[in-house]
């Protein structure tokens, strides 16, 4: 590790805030592949509605084709919407280590600068006191 508390520090923040952003590029990976999967769903459910007769895209079979494209499609969405699942399982694991050791960090950080602070006032009372003792012995 390293003997400077504040490069520590330093280092921890950088590791949570890495940490973070995989978390919500992980996130934001997810909400595409849903918003894509929701308009393939849309994109089927208007043809559905819309097709009140035989028309020229059914005659030719290129709406069997098409619909079947889509559904390959959301497939392959939901797959890949199941990886990001897992991929953010993972690394919101990860941020919350990080934010852990960002803590720790911290609080021993919180720890060395009060018990620094303490030995100075202590150092201080103890001068303070040398030098009363010392006005005392001086006074007639």
């Amino acid at each position: 590790m390293t003997e400077d508390p504040a490069l520590l520090l330093q280092i921890t923040e950088l590791l949570r805030d890495r940490a973070v952003d995989k978390y919500r590029r992980d996130l934001a990976e997810e909400a595409g592949l849903r918003g894509e999967r929701d308009e393939i769903d849309r994109l089927r459910a208007a043809a559905r509605l819309s097709s009140g007769g035989v028309d020229a895209r059914q005659l030719t079979g290129s709406d069997t084709l098409w619909q079947g494209w889509l559904l390959q499609r959301r497939g392959d969405l939901n797959t890949g919407m199941a990886m990001a699942r897992a991929k953010q399982a993972h690394s919101i694991q990860r941020a919350r280590d990080a934010f852990a050791k960002d803590a720790a960090t911290r609080s021993l950080q919180d720890r060395a600068q009060a018990k620094r602070r303490a030995e100075r006032l202590a150092r201080e009372e103890r001068m303070l006191e040398d030098l009363a003792r010392l006005a005392s012995q001086r006074e007639p």
